[in-house]
């Protein structure tokens, strides 16, 4: 194999690409198993990165072609890793673009050196760059796979083990097998130690990632990103002083910062001064987490009772009914049919009840009365809703008519709202607008009673509930023009939003307790 542009070490350094497709395939399906085992392929794809360097200088293998397929190889595959990242919501889409130029800049570069006769390999702040963008697509991974545990997939222990120790077993023989040694082989030990206590305790992890520490390593990973740019674009002159560069890239750092949604939604009133205090009454409920192992994702009030949605995702969705905030045990409760198994909110407005299912993107109509009076499921209608992830639905009477409100809360800002009177089964939600409303938040979850849109809201890692004014909020096209009140939420991660005897009422996952607002 081994010739004067073609070798063993080139051979690896392509093997990263084939295990990068699979491995991104394998990401977007969302499964929990595939996706700790596309976290294994990623650590096999990084362990190659570090040794085919190594191997190449120890066996005297260093060829051109390899100099530029290896930076290339790490492009590729950062690139498909962290967009198959930023499909789920982890990693901005708009940072792709950064990538994306980075890649097509210093690619434009090396081709201009080497008319120079100059084969330009990879640079330090290349390597610091790897070293980050490694990491931060380790955490975001990791965040993925706590994520869609926190939404009620469970691994079972074993399966854990196992993957742990074929994880780890594959990268150590990967290791012999090229007789890696001295310090690269304790950094390799060490880091499959990291990784895979980070992979056995994920059944063990209590707590979901926000928004705020996701975009905190994303900006993290591209501000690196940007200043290895600026780092090839300056060696091209060898009298520019470092200080140039260094001056140069932090400039371009906090302008893409000023430039960034995030910025401009922090500028809009992102942290809130006037957000006020207000009193809450908790009541513990039953632990359907530790009895049943399924995540609640929503409450409502229904004539006089309180219905539960929780789910156990790709398994069971089930709500339970309790007649009361005091009540301890459920009256009852009904699973609905498959495929409905990851229920994300409930909403009721007249004779029925709407549920929202993120993994078949459905809004399911069931009637209310006979669930109620004969507790038993009966679906009258289902909505697609024509998006790729939407978890947000709300019920609302505007102008005497009735809507289904649904948001797309990764790709977009808008809440989309679809006259009920009428809506086809044919057709999806989208398609189906009547018209919309621009949100600068990340909304967690809508209520709509008495003319007014409740707004559970994630803000700089914690929650605000805005009650906006809806007819002001339609005629003035977003919702910040028709805030009337932002109240503190009373835990950091809550779940669901409605209304009882007029007061505010959701679930704290975190203190599995149910607030209520004390007026």
């Amino acid at each position: 194999m081994n010739s004067k542009y073609f070798n063993i070490v080139n051979a690896i350094t392509l093997s990263r690409v084939i295990l990068t497709l699979v491995g991104v395939l394998l990401i977007f399906s969302g499964n929990i198993k595939l996706l700790v085992v596309a976290y294994i392929i990623m650590s096999l794809s990084e362990v190659s990165d570090i040794i085919d360097g190594y191997v190449a200088r120890r066996d005297k293998l260093v060829t051109d072609l390899g100099k530029i397929l290896d930076p290339l190889s790490d492009s590729i595959s950062r690139f498909f890793y962290f967009f198959a990242l930023a499909y789920h919501g982890l990693f901005p889409i708009w940072f792709m673009v950064f990538f994306f130029f980075r890649d097509i800049i210093v690619a434009y570069i090396r081709i201009f050196a080497s008319f120079s006769g100059t084969v330009m390999g990879a640079r330090f702040s290349g390597k610091i760059k790897g070293g980050v963008q490694f990491a931060g697509q380790y955490l975001l991974m990791y965040a993925l796979m706590i994520n869609t545990v926190q939404q009620g997939t469970k691994l079972s222990p074993s399966f854990l083990f196992w993957a742990t120790v074929i994880g780890v077993g594959i990268n150590i023989l990967v290791v012999v097998y090229f007789r890696i040694k001295g310090g690269l082989l304790a950094t390799i030990l060490i880091l499959m130690s990291v990784l895979g206590m980070m992979l056995y305790s994920l059944n063990y992890v209590n707590f979901t990632v926000n928004y705020l520490a996701t975009f905190t390593i994303s900006f993290i990973v591209i501000s690196v990103t940007l200043y290895s740019l600026v780092d090839y674009l300056f060696s091209l002159d060898k009298d520019i002083k470092k200080r140039y560069n260094v001056i140069t890239g932090i400039s371009l750092i906090i302008m893409m910062f000023l430039i960034s949604p995030y910025f401009l939604d922090l500028v809009k009133n992102k942290i809130e001064s006037d957000a006020v205090e207000v009193s809450w009454k908790s009541y513990d409920i039953p632990d359907i987490e530790k009895t049943d192992g399924l995540k609640i994702r929503g409450v409502i009030n229904v004539d006089d009772k309180i219905i539960i949605a929780a789910s156990r995702v790709n398994d069971l969705s089930r709500l339970y009914i309790f007649s009361g905030m005091e009540s301890i045990e459920a009256e009852f409760y009904v699973d609905l049919p498959h495929p409905i198994t990851n229920v994300k909110d409930i909403e009721q407005i007249g004779d029925y009840i709407y549920l929202i299912d993120d993994n078949i993107n459905t809004v399911i109509e069931l009637d209310k009365n006979e669930l109620m009076q004969n507790r038993n499921v009966k679906i009258t209608k289902e909505f697609y809703t024509g998006f790729t992830s939407s978890a947000t639905l709300c019920a609302v009477q505007f102008n005497s008519m009735n809507y289904l409100v649904i948001n797309d809360y990764i790709f977009s800002g808008n809440l989309y709202f679809c006259l009920i009177d009428g809506l086809s089964q044919k057709s999806d939600l989208i398609v189906q607008t009547n018209f919309k409303i621009k949100s600068e938040f990340y909304i967690k979850n809508l209520f709509s009673k008495d003319g007014y849109l409740y707004v559970l809201t994630n803000k700089i890692g914690r929650d605000l509930i805005y009650q906006v004014a809806a007819e002001r909020a339609v005629f003035g096209g977003n919702i910040q023009s028709g805030i009337v009140k932002i109240i503190k939420a009373p835990d950091t991660d809550q779940i669901g939003i409605s209304l009882v005897n007029g007061s505010i009422v959701s679930y704290g996952n975190r203190s599995k307790k149910i607030f209520v607002e004390n007026k």
